[in-house]
């Protein structure tokens, strides 16, 4: 969640009277970034796959495949799964170990605004709306007592069975955070496999997700440093190694071997690394700049999907009946493009508070200040050694 770490206008070098031009396009403000383009862009493609992977999730559960399209989309859905999470969580850490090892107390702070508190606000939210939505859903539930389907809401929002993923991204970066002040990253990292694989059977309710992906979260940080790295010496060769290393994912999860914890971990490495080279390989083209602009919405596209994508696939049953093309495409687009457009909005709007709060900025507002302007002073003098 680093990318929401400051406002979409500053993150861009826009501020004053430079916002005047954003008639220019949000394209071309991302393209002065640099890097962050395809960081962004590898962020849009992945939550991209979680849309599509719920929306075909809710397709097969429905009944709405056939015995063959069924198997195949069983198989579809199982490569997506063996990589695009472990994905985020690489990405994650990659983009906060500086701050992680830099200020650690402000770190827990960050996350605790960026991924605790979206967690809690959009868990009310859903527990409130619960009862007038639920009857769209494959189970809906009719004449439930409104306090007692709020109580057991809450006590889901409270163990961490609102949203696994946020609740499982703010703990593992906490213990992350306390483990880096006592060992270094590699020896936290494997640490967190050999935790995985000893207690990878037992049933610990919600801290099963938290062992999971930890060692996801602690690769990031490992790559993070050299995450320019991950590239070959030239595009074709970058284009052929990625090709190559989805081909062995795709056969390994064929061949059902990355169900065994060791591969599962290494499938999820081996996806997330192939992501990077093509991502990388595709540069600042209209559609990786576009990508880039849902992955810096990917908070707000992984909270608001479910609304969208449901409105739409029940939209599309009313007027077209279960038709498997359609009902793949269209709610997909919606559940992504739709929060990007709420994401945006709020950019514009200032509410980016309902997804995330800046509590280092809320309550060192003075410092922040102050590291902003080291931060572009930095960035101007570097500019100047550049062109020297």
């Amino acid at each position: 969640m680093e990318l929401f770490r400051i406002s979409t206008w500053r993150q861009f070098g826009l501020c004053g009277t430079q916002k005047s031009n954003v008639r220019r396009g949000f394209f071309e403000s991302r393209q002065q970034v640099g890097r962050i383009i395809w960081i962004d862009a590898i962020r849009g493609y992945a939550i991209t796959l979680v849309v599509f992977g719920h929306v075909l999730e809710g397709a097969m559960n429905r009944g709405w495949l056939s015995r063959a399209d069924g198997d195949a989309a069983k198989l579809i859905h199982d490569f997506i799964y063996s990589f695009h999470m472990p994905l985020f969580f690489i990405i994650s850490g990659a983009l906060g170990i500086k701050s992680m090892r830099a200020a650690p107390g402000r770190a827990i702070i960050s996350r605790t605004g960026s991924v605790a508190w979206p967690y809690v606000f959009w868990g009310v939210i859903s527990i409130l709306m619960w009862p007038f939505i639920s009857q769209f859903t494959l189970n809906p539930m009719y004449d439930v007592n409104f306090f007692e389907g709020l109580k057991g809401g809450l006590r889901a929002l409270l163990f961490g069975q609102s949203s696994w993923f946020l609740w499982t991204l703010f703990l593992t970066q906490c213990i992350l955070i306390c483990a880096l002040q006592v060992a270094p990253i590699k020896m936290v990292f494997a640490s967190s496999v050999i935790a995985f694989l000893l207690l990878a059977n037992k049933d610990l309710g919600t801290l099963n997700a938290v062992i999971r992906f930890f060692p996801f979260l602690a690769f990031g940080c490992f790559i993070g440093p050299r995450i320019d790295l991950i590239k070959c010496g030239s595009k074709i060769a970058l284009i052929a190694v990625g090709i190559f290393l989805f081909g062995a994912l795709f056969a390994l999860v064929l061949l059902r071997v990355n169900e065994t914890p060791i591969l599962w971990v290494c499938c999820g490495i081996i996806g997330s690394v192939a992501s990077l080279m093509l991502v990388q390989c595709i540069g600042t083209t209209r559609v990786n700049l576009f990508m880039a602009i849902c992955g810096a919405a990917s908070l707000v596209v992984f909270l608001l999907h479910p609304y969208f994508h449901g409105t739409a696939r029940a939209l599309i049953f009313w007027g077209m009946g279960p038709s498997i093309w359609w009902q793949l495409a269209i709610p997909t687009v919606a559940g992504v493009v739709g929060p990007t457009l709420v994401f945006l909005g709020a950019e514009r709007l200032g509410l980016q508070w309902i997804f995330r709060l800046d509590l280092n900025r809320l309550i060192w507002p003075h410092n922040e200040e102050q590291n902003v302007g080291r931060k572009l002073g930095s960035a101007q003098v570097g500019e100047g050694h550049h062109r020297g």
